[in-house]
């Protein structure tokens, strides 16, 4: 038979004197800054995530543009003067337009797309030799004969675009115009 212990007035039985608060509170402080720790990594994460949205945003947009002042080479090369440049923004209405909202031009930013003729720079010669490029390689619809100099015709688009006022892109091409072929 077993016998039960009787509480005797003045005797406290399992006096854990407040063990059980002590390790609840300390669990709740671990638990309290776990948590803000979590938010913080959260938090930080979302605004790389977001910055790097906006600076792909911002690139988009300046390839876009690039992309738009090679379709304006091919369909209207006579806009663009040899020697001169065409300003995308002061020069050309539709390219806002094509933008989408919250991408934009910089507004004192370089948008042109320039014409020149002559020789072109060591990349674009490297990239043939010798013989293709006096062949005509690098002549446009509208440009005048090569010759034996190796002069040629080609453009050079600069696009500077922004993203959500806060993320820039910066992108410059060089390319001719083959007979509505860009290269």
């Amino acid at each position: 038979m077993k016998l039960l212990k009787v509480k005797k007035s003045g005797e406290v039985l399992g006096n854990e004197k407040g063990f059980a608060l002590i390790l609840t509170m300390s669990m709740l402080t671990v638990l309290s800054i776990t948590g803000v720790m979590v938010l913080n990594t959260t938090d930080t994460e979302l605004k790389i995530t977001s910055n790097a949205r906006a600076n792909s945003e911002a690139f988009v947009a300046a390839e876009l543009a690039v992309e738009y002042a090679q379709n304006k080479v091919i369909l209207d090369p006579g806009s663009i003067a040899a020697g001169t440049n065409y300003d995308l923004i002061d020069d050309d209405n539709d390219i806002a337009d094509l933008l989408p909202d919250g991408m934009e031009l910089e507004v004192n930013g370089r948008n042109e797309i320039d014409f020149y003729t002559g020789l072109p720079p060591a990349g674009m010669s490297n990239q043939t030799s010798t013989d293709a490029y006096i062949s005509n390689i690098y002549r446009t619809s509208n440009s005048t004969d090569t010759g034996d100099g190796g002069d040629a015709a080609y453009y050079r688009v600069s696009v500077e675009a922004r993203a959500r006022d806060r993320a820039a892109a910066r992108v410059e091409t060089l390319f001719v115009n083959r007979g509505g072929q860009v290269f």
